[in-house]
Order: C-alpha cells, then structure tokens, then sequence
C-alpha cells in the first residue's frame, strides 16, 4: 500500500518517466512519486511488436496505474520494429523448438 500526505491526491501526481541507456540499448523508467521510501518491487515490462515499440504511448495508463497503486517501479523496455526485420525473429524460434 502506498501512503501519502493526506493533502495529496495520488492521481494527481506525476510521475517521471526517465531514459535509461547504455549506448546501444534504451529503457525506460517508471518510479513511484517522491512519497514513496523506496520501491517494493521491479517490474520489466517487455513491448510486443507493434504495440511495445512505443509503450509509454499505448501503455501509459496500465503502466502508470500498476506504479500509481503499488510501491513498484517499472523498467520499460520496448522493442523496436522496422518493415523488414523484426527483432523477435518469430520464424527462426519455432523452427527451433520444432526441431528442439
């Protein structure tokens, strides 16, 4: 359970969203607004293809409620889609485990 001052509505909050890399690979981070101690729990959350290339777009409010509502902080991480190449390579993990 997350307490905050009672003056303060938790909705109405805001929460950072920061941009974590390391040169070659991006995420992003979601902590728990400042009246949080300390984070409870971490959450990563891993983008699908199409959806999960931009998660603080179409994952906003599910993102923001889960860190609204608990002590957890998410790392983000999406993952990027072009026309020709996806990086899930969804045809060479089935042939794999089909032959296993």
């Amino acid at each position: 359970r997350v307490y905050f001052n009672e003056d303060v509505d938790p909705s109405e909050t805001t929460l950072d969203w920061e941009i974590s890399s390391d040169g070659e690979t991006e995420a992003l981070v979601l902590l728990p607004p400042a009246a949080v101690d300390k984070p409870r729990a971490v959450l990563h959350f891993v983008g699908g293809t199409f959806f999960g290339s931009a998660p603080k777009l179409w994952y906003r409010k599910l993102l923001e409620g889960i860190v609204r509502h608990t002590q957890t902080a998410i790392v983000i991480t999406p993952i990027p889609v072009t026309l020709f190449k996806s990086p899930l390579q969804h045809t060479q993990l089935t042939k794999k485990i089909a032959t296993g």
